[in-house]
């Protein structure tokens, strides 16, 4: 069905109500959605029919080549009447147009079909897990398993582009903008990485705050004892122990068992999709490639 829709860039007043559209659809969301709309601007889009806005979604290209979706979101009562298609189509016309290494995003089981009618293809499987308040998170950092391998702090002055480059291997997402937010003196939020004496980084990993819950993600480790050492610096800081949430690849045995291992438990999958770039296959892509190291991911909505 061909929508009425006309699609519009965002303006900075339209951004707080991205969060509060989030939470009424019981959304997770971050709480620095005035920075990403600051750092990039143009990748927001909004569908009004007249004057009432029925529809919205975010979107960026990394100067890697890889684009994201994120915070696509319509009206109930507009649903199924081509907005959300109107919206994709836009921006993968127009804003996402020049990405090489294909467009991603993230969905529900229950979206699938929608989304590969537009030519997405599901490229991973992810399990969302997450880890109740009630667990005795005071030693964490101190487990025995652990002993062998340090965790240091990010040091802004020296770190961040290595780790941006560490990333950007990893991912496919290069994006210095991100993990200098944690350089921003913000207690809620926290980036660890594991260096051997070479300076080669072998672990990586961060957490920030969420409406509901802290997220981790991304870590990235060489090796599953590299991630759970930083996986237990990073619940050790997590402020008041609250709720810890986190995606990982459902592919990844090895995450999957050691978040259960530290009081995980699975919630309801979620589902990597990419629309390709003309010349690029799926198994190309460097988070298929590397799904072995990648035990924690980022949703890839921030630059």
């Amino acid at each position: 069905m061909a929508s009425r829709a006309v699609i519009r860039d965002a303006v900075s007043s339209d951004v707080e109500s991205y969060v509060k559209w989030g939470l009424d659809e019981g959304w997770n969301m971050s709480q620095d959605v005035p920075t990403y709309f600051a750092s990039y601007p143009k990748g927001w889009l909004i569908a009004q029919i007249g004057d009432v806005v029925v529809g919205k979604l975010y979107s960026t290209c990394y100067p890697s080549g890889m684009g994201h979706i994120g915070y696509v979101m319509v009206v109930k009562e507009w649903r199924g009447k081509g907005v959300g298609t109107a919206l994709l189509r836009h921006v993968l016309d127009n804003h996402l147009a020049t990405c090489s290494l294909g467009v991603g995003l993230y969905s529900a089981l229950e979206n699938l079909p929608f989304y590969q009618t537009l030519g997405f293809q599901v490229e991973q499987k992810a399990f969302r897990m997450s880890r109740p308040t009630a667990l005795d998170d005071a030693k964490l950092s101190q487990r025995k398993e652990c002993v062998d391998v340090a965790v240091q702090a990010m040091n802004p002055d020296t770190d961040l582009e290595k780790i941006a480059q560490f990333d950007a291997a990893t991912s496919g997402a290069y994006r210095p903008g991100f993990w200098a937010q944690f350089n921003e003196g913000r207690t809620n939020y926290v980036a660890v990485l594991v260096v051997e004496s070479g300076g080669e980084i072998l672990g990586l990993g961060a957490h920030r705050s969420l409406t509901n819950s802290t997220r981790v993600g991304p870590i990235y480790a060489k090796s599953a004892a590299i991630a759970e050492a930083v996986l237990l610096k990073l619940l050790s800081q997590v402020d008041g122990g609250g709720v810890v949430t986190l995606d990982t690849f459902s592919n990844n045995t090895e995450a999957v068992q050691m978040y259960e291992k530290h009081g995980f438990t699975i919630t309801p999958d979620t589902y990597l999709l990419r629309h390709p770039s003309g010349n690029q296959t799926m198994q190309g892509h460097p988070s298929s490639l590397n799904s072995q190291t990648i035990f924690a991911i980022t949703s890839l909505d921030f630059n």
